[in-house]
């Protein structure tokens, strides 16, 4: 049975790995098109992507809310944490990675606000700096944890877009190895398919 349909980019880090996590966390999810779904506007009025909506017609917007619910809805709730300060810092990730991160990153690739792609890179280095000190100073294995968090699945596949803008990470060397540690989970290797 179908737990929600998923709308998104597929290209977005923000949602195109969605029907994966439902797969990873027991939850069938259906992935479709944002651009290709020709009344969204009227199921979603912001015309925001992602969008959930369940079958009972529950509506829910915004990335981190989404990963949340699915999760939350799962038998794997472990994986937003264990302990409370495990859980309050992956939403600490979620929200540093999809508000100020990403902010900085998706103007870059599709080249918005006028900026040169210098100016671009050198804003997402300043956020690159500030993770790679973090990685140095933390005391567990992951951003997180000591174990892999959705967190930290949503930062390597962010940080894979950041390579696919033409950045160099190889100056950011616990930047690396972090994602290294964080590619042999099931959620990394999985290939999105839409519906």
């Amino acid at each position: 049975m179908t737990f929600a349909t998923v709308y998104c980019y597929p290209t977005s880090s923000r949602s195109n790995w969605l029907s994966d996590l439902g797969d990873y966390v027991g939850l069938k999810i259906v992935t479709k098109l944002k651009q290709e779904t020709a009344n969204y506007k009227e199921i979603f009025p912001l015309n925001k992507a992602p969008a959930l909506i369940t079958p009972s017609g529950y509506k829910l917007t915004e990335t981190i809310a989404i990963f949340t619910y699915i999760v939350d809805k799962s038998n794997k709730k472990e994986f937003l944490g264990i302990t409370e300060e495990e859980k309050a810092n992956n939403l600490k990730w979620l929200s540093f990675m999809n508000s100020d991160f990403v902010g900085a990153l998706y103007p870059s690739i599709y080249c918005l606000e006028g900026l040169t792609m210098e100016e671009h890179i050198a804003r997402i280095s300043r956020f690159l700096k500030f993770i790679e000190n973090e990685l140095k100073i933390k005391t567990t294995k992951y951003l997180s944890s000591d174990e892999i968090l959705i967190s930290d699945i949503f930062t390597v596949k962010t940080f894979d877009d950041v390579v696919g803008a033409g950045v160099d990470l190889s100056p950011y060397p616990e930047i690396v190895k972090y994602m290294d540690s964080v590619r042999p989970h099931p959620l990394m290797t999985r290939k999105q398919s839409f519906n």
